[in-house]
């Protein structure tokens, strides 16, 4: 439809929300969504942050992040959306979290999607302390009961074999979900000595109606044994 209505010189019915949903239906299409960018360019719509926003996120499905970046740093008007989508699109850990370092060094505001974004390159070992001074942030800004940002805490931890702290958040949230008990169940399965913690986690999601058939399936032969054999092992 937009680019019919543009092919007929029709650019007058083409407005912000108009460009904005085109840009939407590439979905990740770098082909026709730099036609589409072209065209806010030349007609001046690429002033617009939803559009700019819009922009950025399409080039960071296609793995085109310097389109991104440029973008970015060219916006008149930035706003949390453009800030996480950015962040969004980091593939390693220094990039992203000198990103988010930039982001509170110009006020933003953490969302609870910025704070599960950032958590996510927080794993390993030289950036787990960024992680912890993020939890503590976490805590005081009021979002603890966010389940995204739960589970994303819970994720980082049992990633970085600390599963007692895991726990700990799981525990005090105040509302779980599937990914919860999958990250929790997860974290104690790959560990070497928790096998009877994985089995009394997977009873309680049955027995509380959380059936996870996606991790039990993704076990093989040879996880099953061994979490049945150190589950007899910590009973003796």
């Amino acid at each position: 439809m937009f680019c019919k209505q543009h092919q007929l010189h029709l650019s007058h019915n083409i407005d912000e929300v108009t460009v904005t949903l085109a840009v939407k239906a590439c979905q990740g299409d770098p082909k026709p969504g730099c036609q589409i960018h072209g065209f806010a360019v030349s007609s001046g719509f690429a002033s617009y942050t939803t559009i700019s926003n819009s922009l950025m996120s399409m080039y960071t499905k296609a793995g085109q992040f310097d389109g991104p970046l440029l973008i970015f740093e060219t916006m008149c008007y930035i706003d949390i959306v453009s800030w996480n989508t950015i962040l969004s699109g980091f593939r390693t850990s220094e990039g992203a979290l000198n990103f988010a370092l930039r982001m509170n060094f110009n006020g933003v505001v953490f969302y609870p999607v910025t704070y599960t974004a950032i958590l996510a390159f927080c794993a390993d070992h030289e950036d787990f302390l960024f992680g912890l001074q993020l939890h503590s942030l976490i805590f005081k800004s009021g979002l603890y009961g966010e389940v995204f940002v739960g589970n994303a805490l819970i994720s980082m931890y049992s990633r970085s074999r600390l599963l007692i702290e895991a726990r700990s958040v799981f525990d005090e949230m105040e509302k779980e979900d599937l990914v919860s008990w999958n990250a929790i169940l997860s974290g104690y399965s790959q560990e070497g000595n928790h096998g009877l913690e994985a089995i009394f986690v997977f009873i309680e999601m049955v027995e509380k109606g959380w059936v996870s058939w996606t991790t039990m399936i993704s076990m093989d032969e040879e996880d099953v044994i061994s979490l049945f054999n150190e589950m007899r092992l910590d009973g003796e």
